[in-house]
């Protein structure tokens, strides 16, 4: 049990620091873009140029985890992550770019190289947790981003608190190169595979296999709307609801807290009642229910309501990651796990590209959020129902 805790805690950090690190360039950037003189959408175009490389980074990482082991991977990853926020405090537009590129490289294959480590633990018992604990990393990193580099902003300039950032994370990969012999030992080859094989055999597994596919539509769907909550919920809030900046970030903010709580404890529901299939379908149809919700309600509910609403929106909309993965690996075993979660990310990331850029169109058409933001929940609702039909013969055969 010790080598476990210890083993969650290692990709749990690891997590957390490549995802503070791929935040930090959308944290400075009020400060960033008023120096270097660009408008404030170049956040939103930042954003989505390394989501759209991620996807692709990710895409590839069975060649990544075959040639340097899920380990030498989360170090490579910490390293490159440790690069991109040096970048930034270059303090050039051409930095932020080379930034992007860097993170996308480092946060890109962390995930599928965390769930090779974890399949392997041999903890099936607890399979759901441990994938919901690692992946609270995510959450957690955002919100240590969020809460200490504007600080270290103004005390120290935001180049320089990027370059203090990026040292910390650079110790961090040298902290656990001493865990890559024992973690991928017996699991390197000579040489990568070729493009072709890194790329193309995962993802015909996921399109050709009935489960993997649905599952990798399901992540599409439930990654874009946790896209959209992450990105518009400020925004709308102060647009339907007449609420400050302040107060609508504190929204947001118990919104994401909750999605790290749920994030274990629907790891614990799907452990507890071995069927986690089923616990992946209900939580499409809640988080499009709250979602409705939130959409249409957001003008007339009390604050305290909104905000308990706003709540079980990121209890579901943001915690369904865990299970998914968790999921996903079980149905391929250990040896293929971190290339088939890898190919997942393609969908994963188009998702969180896809439907937060379909949501400003409909804002731009209609003029209305409300109806944005409950148009957004219909493929979460649809692809939970439909994980739910393919689950529940399984289940009551016993399989």
């Amino acid at each position: 049990m010790n080598g476990l805790v210890a083993t969650v805690a290692v990709t749990f950090a690891i997590q957390a620091a490549v995802s503070g690190a791929g935040l930090s360039g959308p944290v400075i950037a009020p400060l960033a873009t008023d120096a270097l003189d660009l408008p404030p959408a170049f956040v939103g175009i930042y954003v989505a140029y390394v989501y759209a490389l991620s996807a692709i980074v990710t895409a590839t990482s069975g060649a990544w985890l075959q040639r340097f082991g899920a380990m030498g991977t989360s170090q490579l990853c910490l390293v490159f992550s440790a690069l991109s926020l040096f970048a930034i405090s270059i303090g050039t537009v051409w930095g932020f770019v080379l930034a992007g590129f860097l993170a996308a490289l480092g946060y890109g294959p962390t995930t599928p190289a965390s769930s090779v480590i974890l399949s392997r633990s041999g903890a099936d018992r607890y399979r759901n947790l441990i994938f919901s604990i690692k992946q609270t990393g995510v959450p957690a990193g955002n919100m240590l981003a969020a809460a200490l580099l504007p600080s270290l902003a103004l005390a120290l300039g935001w180049r320089e608190a990027c370059a203090l950032s990026g040292a910390l994370v650079l110790a961090m990969a040298l902290a656990v190169a001493p865990l890559r012999r024992k973690m991928d030992e017996g699991a390197l080859i000579a040489r990568a595979p070729s493009l072709r094989a890194a790329l193309f055999q995962p993802m015909r597994t996921l399109l050709t296999d009935p489960d993997l596919r649905r599952l990798s539509f399901l992540s599409l769907a439930y990654g874009g709307l946790q896209g959209v909550m992450s990105t518009f919920t400020i925004v709308f809030l102060i647009e339907a609801a007449a609420l400050d900046i302040v107060t609508a970030g504190f929204v947001l903010a118990v919104a994401l807290t909750m999605g790290a709580v749920g994030r274990i404890v629907w790891g614990i529901v799907a452990d507890r009642t071995g069927k986690p299939a089923q616990v992946i379908g209900w939580l499409g149809i809640a988080m499009g229910v709250f979602g409705v919700i939130i959409a249409f309600g957001a003008g007339h509910l009390p604050l305290p309501v909104l905000t308990l609403f706003a709540g079980c929106f990121g209890g579901t909309a943001m915690s369904w990651n865990g299970v998914f993965l968790s999921e996903l690996a079980r149905g391929v075993g250990p040896a293929r796990a971190g290339e088939i979660v890898g190919a997942s990310g393609l969908f994963t990331f188009g998702g969180v590209a896809i439907l937060p850029s379909a949501f400003a169109a409909i804002v731009l058409a209609t003029g209305s959020y409300a109806n944005a933001y409950a148009l957004a929940t219909i493929p979460a609702i649809l692809i939970g129902v439909w994980q739910l039909r393919a689950s529940r013969p399984r289940a009551n055969s016993g399989a």
